[in-house]
């Protein structure tokens, strides 16, 4: 497992611009892999999720539907 900080944009409150965030990553569960994604993007589901337009949200919110691994 990586022991570095993950860099990600997330939105810290419901209709918040994406920002700059880092965070330490929980140790992998048995049955958990570790994946670098390279390149993402956002999808209009991201941008309800990120508005909790559904009511089902947890911040800080970091989506990304679209990623690719490498």
């Amino acid at each position: 497992m990586s022991e570095a900080m993950f860099h990600a944009y997330a939105s810290l409150q419901p209709g918040e611009r994406l920002q700059r965030w880092e965070y330490e990553p929980a140790p992998l569960g048995a049955g958990e892999i570790e994946i670098r994604i390279t390149h993402n993007g956002l999808c209009h589901t991201d941008i309800h999720m990120r508005d909790n337009d559904w009511g089902v949200s947890t911040y800080p919110l970091c989506r990304a539907t679209k990623s690719s691994v490498w």
